[in-house]
């Protein structure tokens, strides 16, 4: 899997203080790839980490609880069908998302990173994940259950950085 998404993440922190990031999954786990973003905030929580959200298919609603914590970057993770390999991960400026772009979240990303950026005064990405365009039923497809794996020893070690962009993985 390419590792350009990880120079990209570190670029984008370069020079950002520890402590000041945070992720929210978002996703429908009941729905294959659909929930790796969701996932993959669920796997950081179970390892400790209180700044990813697991924001299921309503990720709004935990815009409060990421602004309390005054973050200067938010990581989205989700699904997203830019046209790449299956698993492939991204780095995608969610300005440049389809605005009434509705799926299983029934909020497009657009405003919500829209909002967060109004009320945290942060900078939003979304970590896309190219799904797999076979099957559906609860089963992640092994390219992004590999893809997943990655990111999820990746922001952990991001986390456990402080949030500073010195992740090695």
């Amino acid at each position: 899997m390419s590792s350009r998404w990880k120079s990209e993440i570190r670029r984008r922190l370069r020079g950002q203080a520890p402590g000041r990031i945070a992720l929210i999954g978002v996703g429908n786990t009941l729905r294959g790839d659909d929930g790796a973003g969701s996932l993959l905030a669920g796997r950081l929580g179970a390892r400790g980490i209180d700044r990813a959200f697991d924001g299921g298919t309503a990720p709004e609603n935990y815009c409060e609880r990421v602004a309390s914590l005054a973050p200067r970057t938010v990581f989205i993770a989700d699904a997203a069908c830019f046209g790449g390999e299956p698993g492939e991960v991204r780095l995608l400026d969610p300005r440049l998302l389809g605005a009434g772009a509705l799926s299983t979240h029934g909020l497009s990303l657009r405003p919500l990173a829209a909002y967060l950026e109004e009320r945290c005064g942060c900078r939003v990405f979304v970590v896309g994940i190219e799904p797999s365009g076979a099957g559906g039923g609860e089963a992640l497809s092994p390219p992004v259950r590999r893809a997943l794996g990655e990111l999820e020893e990746y922001f952990a070690g991001l986390f456990a950085a402080g949030g500073s962009g010195g992740a090695r993985t």
